[in-house]
């Protein structure tokens, strides 16, 4: 650092300068894209939620046209015993 300066210090200011030119602009963007990264997963975890309960009640669905289902089939069979006796 020392002998790019003595070569030239105008130079060596530009070549931080550019050098630093990243990391100034990444720490200022990095606020917002953190809170946008924020708010992309709680969206992710509200529609994660959603889904989870429509397979839920979905499922709850099939088990109770199943019972129904199962249901009937007891009853027709037991109107056919009781017209048995």
């Amino acid at each position: 650092m020392i002998i790019m300066i003595s070569y030239n210090w105008i130079l060596t200011v530009i070549a931080l300068a550019v050098a630093l030119a990243p990391l100034s602009i990444s720490y200022r963007a990095g606020k917002p894209l953190t809170l946008l990264n924020k708010k992309m997963a709680d969206q992710q975890a509200r529609f994660v939620e959603r889904a989870q309960n429509l397979l839920n009640n979905q499922k709850d669905l099939l088990v109770s046209k199943k019972y129904e289902f199962a249901n009937g089939l007891y009853e027709t069979r037991s109107r056919a015993w009781k017209q048995r006796r």
